[in-house]
């Protein structure tokens, strides 16, 4: 009874294969080098079209720029008044230390 189980198990599985045709890479070379020239011809076509494309369409250039100042922090402010008030307190001062002119005596 065990035999002949397996016996039946082995024809179904015989007939599953004979049910599922397979390829073999040879047949599948096979067809692909008799339709060799759609196989080349498409993506060659494609390309060209594509380039050809390409060259008609103008190109467009944009670009954008920003700019943003930096902002003077206040001491950067202080200081620079104060050297300003600095060279105006040596130049006035300078003014007043120095002796009047005299004529010649």
């Amino acid at each position: 009874m065990a035999q002949g189980s397996e016996n039946e198990t082995r024809s179904a599985d015989a007939e599953r294969h004979e049910e599922v045709e397979e390829i073999s890479l040879l047949e599948l070379a096979n067809v692909l080098l008799k339709r060799w020239k759609l196989v080349v011809g498409l993506p060659l076509l494609a390309a060209v079209l594509t380039a050809i494309i390409s060259l008609l369409i103008p190109p467009k250039y944009t670009a954008t720029a920003t700019f943003v100042p930096e902002e003077e922090s206040q001491s950067l402010i202080l200081r620079g008044r104060s050297r300003e008030s600095d060279a105006e307190r040596r130049r006035v001062a300078g003014g007043l230390c120095r002796s009047p002119k005299r004529g010649p005596a």
